[in-house]
């Protein structure tokens, strides 16, 4: 599974684990080491925490398996590298501060 493909099946994981405000930015024309960036709340760190161990188990089974976990010290931001789908979860007070979505919305694709 990859693209978009994967995109939406990590999406499905992580409505199932009560993560919100998700969003799925298309980065294919933007970026070069991804197609897709997953964007998500979560309520605490523990509660991130939940999520990846659900989407890495679940992948799993699907022969995805991540290829770089990261996260901040704290916890509040956790980072999944799927090669073509990378997911942040992060909580409200983290997401407001980066704003993650408005770095990608007025970018110009790369040319070819």
């Amino acid at each position: 599974m990859k693209g978009r493909e994967l995109a939406n099946f990590i999406v499905k994981i992580i409505r199932d684990k009560k993560g919100r405000d998700i969003k799925i930015i298309n980065v294919k024309d933007f970026a070069i080491l991804t197609d897709y960036f997953i964007i998500s709340t979560v309520e605490v760190p523990e509660h991130g925490k939940a999520i990846k161990e659900e989407i890495e188990k679940r992948l799993k089974f699907q022969d995805n398996l991540v290829w770089s976990v990261e996260r901040d010290k704290s916890g509040l931001w956790i980072v999944l590298d799927f090669g073509s789908v990378i997911v942040h979860m992060m909580t409200e007070e983290k997401r407001t501060f980066y704003e993650i979505e408005r770095l990608w919305e007025k970018k110009e694709p790369l040319s070819t």
